[in-house]
C-alpha cells in the first residue's frame, strides 16, 4: 500500500501536510503528489503573508499614497495655468508641455485607481490583483507615446510652413515664463521625493519618471519658447523645442513600458496558484 498526501489547515492559517495511505498507488505517484501539496502550501503561506502586509500598510506603502496624492494636486494645478500660458503665448513647446501635463492627470488617474483595487481584498482573486499597477503604467506609456507623435507632427508642419513665410507669432509674457519656472521648482521635489520610494512601487517609479519628463520639458519650453520670442529670426526653435520634448517623452515612457512585461515566472506563479486552488 502506498502512501498519499493532502493538505490540512492549522490555527495559523498556513496549513500542514499529512500523510494517508491510498490502495493503488505507486511510490511515483506519492512524490507526485508530495511535490504538489508542497508547492501548494508554499503559494498558501506566501498569500497570507502577502495578505497581512496589505492589511496593515507600512510607512513605505503610506508614502507612495501621499506621494500618489501631492503629484495628483500638483498635475491639477499646473495643467489649469498651462492650459491659460499655452493659449496666450501660441507656443508649441509650452503647448507640449500641457499636452504632457494633461496627460500626467489621466496616468494619475490609472495609478489612483489601481492602487486603490490593488489594496482591496476580493474572494475573486485571490492571488492579488498586484498586476493592476504594472498595467496600469503600461496605459499611461501608450497614452504619452501617442500623444508626443501628435504634438511632433504639428511641430513638424509649423516648421514647414514657416519656412515658405508663414511663422507662427509668439506672445511669451512675464507669466507664462513664472508659470513655467514655477513649475520647474514644484516638480524637482516631486521627482526627489517619489525616487526615495520608487523601489517600493512600480507607480512610485513612473511618477519619479514623469516628474522628471516635466522637469525636462518645462525647462526645454522656457529656453525655446523664450528665445524664439525675443530673437525673431530663431522663431523656428519653439518648434524645434516642442519635437525634442516630445521624442524625449515617448522615448522614457516607451522605456518604462518595456520594464512592467509580465515575466515566465510570474505566469508560472499564477497558474500554480489557480491550479492549486482549483476544487
Amino acid at each position: 500500500m502506498a502512501e498519499s498526501s493532502s493538505l490540512q489547515h492549522s490555527p495559523n492559517g498556513y496549513g500542514t501536510l499529512t500523510i494517508t495511505p491510498t490502495l493503488g498507488s505507486t511510490k511515483a505517484d506519492d512524490r507526485y503528489r508530495r511535490s504538489q501539496v508542497s508547492h501548494a502550501f508554499l503559494l498558501k503561506k506566501e498569500a497570507d503573508v502577502e495578505e497581512q502586509r496589505l492589511a496593515s500598510p507600512s510607512n513605505a506603502i503610506l508614502r507612495v499614497q501621499v506621494a500618489i496624492n501631492a503629484s495628483l494636486a500638483a498635475n491639477v494645478a499646473l495643467a489649469i495655468v498651462k492650459i491659460y500660458a499655452a493659449f496666450t503665448s501660441g507656443s508649441l513647446a509650452v503647448l507640449s508641455s500641457l499636452v504632457d501635463s494633461i496627460l500626467d492627470l489621466t496616468s494619475q488617474a490609472l495609478f489612483w485607481y489601481s492602487d486603490k483595487r490593488m489594496h482591496t481584498p476580493s474572494v475573486k482573486y485571490p492571488a492579488g490583483r498586484r498586476r493592476l499597477e504594472p498595467i496600469a503604467v503600461i496605459i499611461s506609456a501608450t497614452l504619452m507615446g501617442m500623444a508626443a507623435i501628435e504634438v511632433i507632427q504639428q511641430s513638424v508642419e509649423a516648421l514647414v510652413k514657416g519656412f515658405k513665410g508663414h511663422q507662427r507669432e509668439l506672445d511669451f509674457s512675464s507669466f507664462t515664463m513664472i508659470v513655467l519656472l514655477v513649475a520647474i521648482v514644484i516638480k524637482l521635489l516631486l521627482w526627489h521625493i517619489c525616487t526615495k520610494i520608487a523601489s517600493h512601487s512600480p507607480s512610485a517609479d513612473a511618477l519619479a519618471q514623469d516628474h522628471r519628463n516635466d522637469v525636462f520639458s518645462n525647462s526645454v519650453a522656457v529656453a525655446a519658447a523664450f528665445a524664439a520670442h525675443w530673437h525673431s529670426n530663431l522663431w523656428y526653435l519653439d518648434s524645434i523645442g516642442a519635437i525634442v520634448i516630445s521624442v524625449y517623452i515617448a522615448v522614457s515612457w516607451l522605456a518604462t513600458g518595456k520594464e512592467q512585461r509580465p515575466t515566465r515566472s510570474l505566469l508560472t506563479r499564477s497558474v500554480c496558484w489557480a491550479t492549486s486552488t482549483t476544487p
